[in-house]
């Protein structure tokens, strides 16, 4: 399904499979808080850029 303009649920469900596909688990937030953090920052500017390229050059 094409992603919608402003689709957030869409993108915490992008968010939510990219950090299952790179092992970003509950676990890994319980025992290295920091860690996770810095992870999901890092999947959630990419999925943000990949929302923002769509928008523009779809």
């Amino acid at each position: 399904m094409p992603r919608q303009p402003h689709d957030s649920a869409g993108s915490d469900m992008e968010v939510e499979q990219m950090a299952e596909r790179e092992g970003v688990t509950e676990q890994l937030k319980t025992d290295y808080q920091m860690k996770w953090v810095a992870q999901m920052n890092n999947i959630r500017s990419r999925v943000a850029e990949i929302v923002n390229h769509d928008m523009i050059y779809n």
